[in-house]
């Protein structure tokens, strides 16, 4: 049993150390992409780029910073190391705050690969429905289509840390709680996404809160009074089936209207 814990703790002090330098070269790739495309001249601030690209870019510089700084202690000390171990090993323990991370990695993860499709294949884009104007998907493609993979590249690598670890919280969650977590976490995605959105378009796109923002904040609503009424376990047993019926045709009827919403077909013949 010995032999297995430091093989493992081999293997995760050993992935850790390549995340970190992985980190860092796909980083300094990003920076690069960022900058390498000069601003529109009207949004021209500093050397010929715009505010926000100078502010994304000091974001991206700090974060590769801490990345070198934490890659340094991996091979001398390893103090900074032991104390976030100490850390995540409190929060990985705790279930809600694991659903979180990991639902939040998943959005974060599953967003990136799609708009990496569609800079990688630009007809796709038709099928977002808010990405009609060609000229901004090119200049969001030529300015942050790096940054963009780098995130994904980061999110995909921590969930391998996380599976590698085998760390498991110390309690499980019932399924009313894991979906309100997750619908919960979604609307928050999408309301982050409208913001951002809106800064990029520079005009208020209500398209993506009366789309599919609507429909799911409904699902996190059902979620939490499912989750609400089961406190008790006699009540839990009771409500179970009737929650579980009306979730099922809930989730069909409201991906249903999402889909005939991106069609326009709202009515069948």
């Amino acid at each position: 049993m010995r032999r297995k814990s430091k093989f493992t703790t081999l293997n995760l002090l050993g992935f850790y150390k390549v995340f970190l330098g992985l980190a860092i070269i796909e980083g300094l790739l990003a920076l690069w992409f960022l900058f390498r495309v000069a601003s529109d001249s009207e949004n021209a601030f500093f050397a010929g780029y715009s505010l926000p690209r100078i502010g994304i870019g000091f974001v991206i510089l700090f974060i590769l910073a801490i990345f070198f700084f934490l890659l340094l202690d991996s091979l001398r000390s390893q103090r900074i190391l032991s104390y976030f171990a100490s850390k995540l090993d409190g929060i990985l323990s705790d279930a809600v705050k694991l659903t979180i991370i990991k639902t939040t990695l998943l959005i974060v993860l599953t967003t990136s690969i799609i708009t990496i499709l569609f800079f990688l294949f630009p007809p796709l884009k038709r099928l977002h429905p808010f990405l009609q104007n060609g000229y901004i998907y090119a200049s969001i493609r030529d300015r942050i289509g790096g940054l963009i993979g780098w995130v994904f590249l980061i999110c995909l690598k921590i969930l391998m840390l996380y599976a590698i670890s085998g760390k498991k919280p110390n309690q499980t969650l019932s399924t009313p709680v894991c979906l309100m977590i997750v619908s919960w976490a979604i609307v928050i995605f999408v309301v982050l996404d409208f913001a951002l959105w809106s800064l990029i378009l520079k005009k208020v796109t209500l398209d993506i809160l009366q789309g599919p923002g609507v429909k799911i904040l409904i699902l996190s609503v059902w979620f939490s009074l499912w989750v609400l009424l089961s406190r008790q376990k006699e009540r839990a047993k009771q409500i179970s089936l009737l929650f579980t019926c009306i979730s099922i045709w809930l989730c069909v009827f409201l991906i249903s209207l999402q889909f005939a919403q991106y069609l326009g077909r709202w009515y069948s013949p």
